[in-house]
């Protein structure tokens, strides 16, 4: 088995989008279900499909993504422990993100969920994308896209219940940013909270040191 790859003629092929990553996309939506399946199954040999049937550019792409949670994970349950950032993710996270437990920045700073968000603007793009060719709004794929979006709603209202259970300042989280939809007028802000978790870790970072000196 071959991998998929783009079929291009030219530089100019190789340099556009349509011909290069749009054909494969739709891997990166199916691939973690394939992932989790093979995973629980202990199957080798479907791992391997899975990546010999998965297009390169979607798999650095999603295992990107990834390690961006496995490191920020891995950095928060550390800070956990010490009280202190992990040498290996100092720049990358601050006291405030690995204090509050679940990530407020970037993509996140607009959307609670943008990943949801994304994949529904796919199918109801799909399905606006029909209705225009068609010059009908009766379209079979709308029944798809209504059941997605369904569940997107049901999956969303629970998940957020046990973060909010787990973690106090989500329910503020959830107050300052959209679930889907972004809300531009408002804006996430820890900043009183990030300079009280600075003194801590600074009077944890003393008493390490004058510890240090008793010893000597």
């Amino acid at each position: 088995m071959a991998l998929p790859l783009p079929e291009v003629q030219s530089a100019v092929d190789c340099a556009s989008f349509n011909h290069t990553v749009l054909p494969f996309l739709s891997q990166l939506i199916t691939l973690p279900e394939r992932l989790q399946v093979a995973a629980v199954a202990k199957d080798v040999d479907s791992l391997k499909d899975i990546y010999l049937s998965t297009n390169p550019f979607v798999t650095a792409l999603g295992f990107s993504l990834a390690l961006a949670q496995w490191h920020f994970h891995c950095a928060k349950h550390e800070y956990q422990k010490t009280a202190r950032i992990p040498d290996q993710y100092k720049g990358q996270f601050t006291p405030e993100d690995l204090e509050r437990g679940f990530t407020v920045s970037g993509l996140w700073s607009l959307s609670r969920h943008p990943n949801f968000l994304a994949e529904q603007a796919i199918w109801l793009t799909l399905y606006l994308w029909n209705c225009y060719r068609t010059e009908s709004y009766a379209q079979w794929t709308g029944v798809g896209v209504l059941v997605l979006l369904l569940i997107f709603q049901g999956s969303t209202r629970l998940t957020e219940s046990i973060s909010s259970s787990k973690y106090p300042e989500y329910s503020e989280y959830q107050a300052r940013v959209g679930r889907f939809i972004p809300r531009f007028s408002a804006k996430p802000k820890y900043k009183a909270k990030a300079k009280k978790k600075a003194k801590k870790t600074e009077k944890v970072e003393q008493s390490e040191e004058e510890e240090g000196k008793k010893h000597q």
